[in-house]
């Protein structure tokens, strides 16, 4: 795979956005974090949407598209909610509330359909879009810090896995997935990604070493495996980009995929070790 430059250009402006957006919410406080990865979510859950209606050719439905998409929004806040943000807590007194506009949102959406495997898989992803983002705020909840190292190493992963394979690649990992990623891509990209956590737990002493390795390869292993499932979807349902949000690389599932498998793993990992 040859490098491309104007390629590398339009990925480089997309980190750009994407890490600007990302330190908006990770260091501007609970609220905005809580509030962004909302927002996020209400948009990632119509992008699925509409992919799942392409794969199994269905019409889609613009009134449904907007309910799933708040329905997976409002899922993550009953999930997610935190003392730490203030405008959260003061509107999530009873989490119950969320909990069961969701499900009546569910409800709303579910009765516009037959139940049949197409509601069975949109109801699927409402439950992995929104909790994948929820346990990443509780991620969030437990140190600020968490999910920018996640998301830091996810970046070097993705970016290192390019470069090294536009270099060096020959090896197909999943050439009918994701033809373009390579087995020394992505080896060379995961072991780059650790190193830096190494390096990183070298020189800042606030968690122990080997929980830096943790987080390198809950990005790496994790944020690839993440890439590759929404590249399948993507793959299934015959097109190149999930949505158009960001001109020049796609939608919030394009941008975010990695981060959906990872979140979830960070919490684990977590869990296991604290």
């Amino acid at each position: 795979m040859a490098f491309d430059i104007k390629t590398f250009k339009v990925r480089a402006l997309s980190a750009v956005v994407f890490g600007a957006i990302m330190l908006a919410a990770l260091l501007g406080g609970a609220t905005l974090f809580f509030c962004i990865f909302a927002a996020i979510a209400f948009i990632a859950g119509k992008e699925f949407y509409r992919l799942l209606c392409k794969i199994k050719h269905q019409h889609e439905n613009e009134t449904i598209q907007l309910l799933y998409g708040l329905a997976v929004s409002v899922m993550y806040m009953a999930i997610a909610h935190s003392n730490g943000a203030t405008f959260i807590a003061q509107i999530n007194a009873n989490v119950n509330i969320y909990a069961g506009a969701a499900i009546l949102l569910s409800v709303l959406w579910m009765a516009m359909l037959n139940f049949n495997k197409f509601s069975v898989q949109l109801f699927l992803g409402y439950v992995y879009i929104s909790l994948s983002f929820a346990l990443l705020a509780q991620c969030y909840h437990t140190d600020a810090h968490y999910p920018l190292m996640l998301i830091v190493l996810i970046w070097i992963n993705d970016t290192m896995q390019y470069i090294v394979g536009s270099f060096i690649g020959k090896t197909k990992m999943a050439p009918i997935i994701s033809p373009k990623k390579t087995w020394e891509g992505t080896i060379g990209g995961s072991l780059l990604a650790v190193l830096v956590a190494i390096v990183c737990g070298i020189f800042f002493k606030q968690y122990p070493i080997g929980e830096w390795i943790a987080f390198g390869l809950v990005a790496s292993i994790a944020g690839t495996i993440g890439d590759l499932v929404e590249s399948k979807l993507k793959r299934t349902a015959g097109v190149k980009d999930s949505g158009n949000i960001m001109p020049g690389h796609g939608g919030a599932l394009d941008r975010f995929d990695s981060l959906l498998l990872a979140g979830p793993c960070l919490w684990f990992v977590l869990k296991m070790i604290l």
